[in-house]
């Protein structure tokens, strides 16, 4: 069944094909207002997930630990509502981690180069819309540089590189250096390209004196919300956006925190699906 109308969105919930995936993470220390944090090492609900593999890196599903669990319907999957509550006031983004890796070296000044493993999920022509992000696994140094990376766009063109920006500061990053684990950096695309199907290497322009263990991700967002401190705010996929967004089996749900202060506080949340 595809849900082409509210009649449709109705039929399914009536029917019971409704899924509801509740979430609640600890604080986690952030390095500025602004700077995103990646939910995936939060103690909470999900346990806390775990540094991925080096060089080809890993693709994360719906069982990885750190991955907010929804099951395989046996038809799709459509996202409905997206809430959070917390502590302090965040917008948090709600995407799925195609891939991601680590062992990446903050003292390295020439291409560190490897071979993502190919997507399974937003491939072709529909990896339009996957962004480009890195991940701060152990703090790299407080000298500044920038960063560049090499990636196949969403139409299969290789060699691509991103614009140059600030590392940890520049495109959406927002923090300071030395970073902070778990911080997380988006990077732009080069003019006329708004998707990636694979990235090839991240190049540093300069060391930052310290290594520390940085990795790339691709992703995907899916939704988004904001709220005040002790306040729950729900976004209704249905009535507040062009389209249902879609879940793709397998998703690997996490969480981008942007904060207003040094912290994420603790915060909750639920995500809903209907199946259609």
């Amino acid at each position: 069944m595809v849900l082409a109308n509210y009649d449709a969105i109705i039929s399914a919930l009536t029917n019971g094909l409704q899924e509801v995936a509740p979430f609640q993470k600890a604080s986690q220390t952030t390095d500025a207002a602004g700077a995103p944090c990646l939910s995936w090492r939060a103690v909470g609900n999900p346990s806390a997930g775990a540094v991925p593999a080096t060089g080809a890196g890993t693709i994360p599903t719906k069982d990885t630990a750190g991955a907010i669990f929804m099951s395989n319907p046996t038809a799709n999957l459509y996202l409905t509502k997206f809430g959070m509550g917390g502590a302090t006031q965040n917008i948090a983004w709600l995407i799925d981690i195609l891939w991601m890796n680590s062992g990446l070296s903050g003292t390295s000044a020439v291409a560190q180069s490897f071979t993502s493993t190919a997507l399974t999920r937003y491939t072709g022509t529909a990896a339009a819309g996957n962004e480009i992000g890195l991940i701060c696994w152990t703090a790299t140094g407080s000298t500044a540089t920038t960063v560049t990376a090499n990636y196949t766009d969403q139409a299969g063109n290789t060699g691509n590189a991103t614009p140059t920006v600030n590392f940890w500061t520049g495109g959406l990053g927002g923090g300071t250096v030395p970073p902070t684990a778990d911080q997380f950096q988006v990077l732009p695309f080069a003019s006329g390209d708004y998707g990636v199907r694979a990235l090839a290497s991240v190049t540093l322009a300069a060391s930052t004196l310290t290594a520390g263990d940085f990795g790339a991700c691709i992703f995907r967002r899916l939704a988004m919300v904001g709220f005040n401190a002790n306040q729950y705010v729900e976004r209704d996929l249905v009535l507040q956006t062009t389209s249902l967004p879609e879940r793709f089996d397998d998703a690997c749900l996490a969480l981008v925190i942007i904060p207003t202060t040094t912290s994420t506080g603790n915060y909750f949340g639920v995500v809903e699906a209907v199946e259609g």
